[in-house]
């Protein structure tokens, strides 16, 4: 009998690194989701901020829009002033629609992220 085990001693040291190493890259791919995880969480908060200062925009552009449209049926405007309101306030509409469609989609990665499909 041998009185060292070089090969089997090797062998058991390689198998501890390579455990080591499944180890880290276990921890790397924890500390990437996590960092995924806060990124779109931090992009969910901040398209609800942006959805609220929009509503409010939408809401004014919509006062300004009958504020105008009342003044044309009294005389004191004109047609083109009517439509750049109107086209304002598609403008806000069509910016809130792709604020909402970037929110569904962050909340749709937080989703799959967490694993609950």
């Amino acid at each position: 009998m041998p009185l060292t085990f070089t090969k089997q001693r090797a062998a058991y040291s390689l198998s501890k690194i390579k455990i080591k190493e499944a180890e880290y890259y276990l921890l790397d791919k924890q500390n990437l989701i996590m960092v995924k995880w806060n990124n779109y969480r931090n992009d969910f908060m901040n398209l609800e901020k942006q959805i609220l200062i929009n509503n409010a925009i939408q809401n004014n552009n919509r006062a300004l829009l009958t504020g105008e449209e009342t003044k044309f049926k009294m005389g004191e405007s004109s047609l083109f002033l009517v439509n750049s309101r109107e086209q304002k306030v598609l403008d806000t509409q069509e910016k809130l629609n792709e604020i909402y469609t970037k929110r569904f989609k962050t909340i749709q990665y937080l989703n799959w992220l967490v694993g609950s499909w």
